[in-house]
C-alpha cells in the first residue's frame, strides 16, 4: 500500500464522487498536486455553503493542486468555487456552455490573488 500523502497524481473517474469526500480527500494527500473529477459533484452542491465549511477553508489553505482536469461542463459559478478552493491552480482544463465562456474568461481575467498561477486554461467540452 502507498500512503495517500505520497500521491501526487488522483483521477476520480469514471466515478461520481461527491463533493464532500473530495474535500476530505484533501486532507490525507498533502503532495497532491493533479487531480481529475467529473463536474457533477459539483452541480449537485450548494457552493455557497460548503465554501463556508471548516472543510473548505481548510481545504484551501493546505492543499498543493496545480493541475485540475474536470470532466463535464462548469458554470460560473462552479468555476469561481474551483479558484478559489485551488489557489495554486496553474493548469485547469474543463468544459462549460458557450453562453458561459464570456462571463467566465471575465472572472479568469481578473487581476486578483485567485488566478494569480494560473497559466493553462482549456475550454474542451463546449456543446454546439
Amino acid at each position: 500500500m502507498i500512503p495517500l500523502e505520497q500521491l501526487t497524481k488522483i483521477v476520480l473517474e469514471p466515478y461520481r464522487i461527491p463533493l464532500e469526500d473530495i474535500l476530505r480527500l484533501l486532507f490525507f494527500t498533502s503532495n497532491l498536486h493533479t487531480l481529475q473529477f467529473d463536474t457533477l459533484g459539483l452541480h449537485q452542491n450548494n457552493l455557497d455553503f460548503i465554501q463556508q465549511h471548516y472543510i473548505f477553508d481548510y481545504g484551501s489553505k493546505i492543499n498543493k493542486i496545480e493541475s485540475l482536469i474536470l470532466s463535464g461542463r462548469c458554470s460560473l459559478n462552479e468555476l469561481d468555487f474551483i479558484v478559489n478552493l485551488f489557489p495554486q491552480l496553474k493548469s485547469l482544463e474543463t468544459g462549460m456552455n458557450r453562453t458561459e465562456i464570456k462571463k467566465n474568461s471575465i472572472l479568469l481575467s481578473k487581476t486578483d490573488n485567485k488566478t494569480q498561477h494560473l497559466f493553462y486554461l482549456c475550454i474542451a467540452y463546449i456543446p454546439k
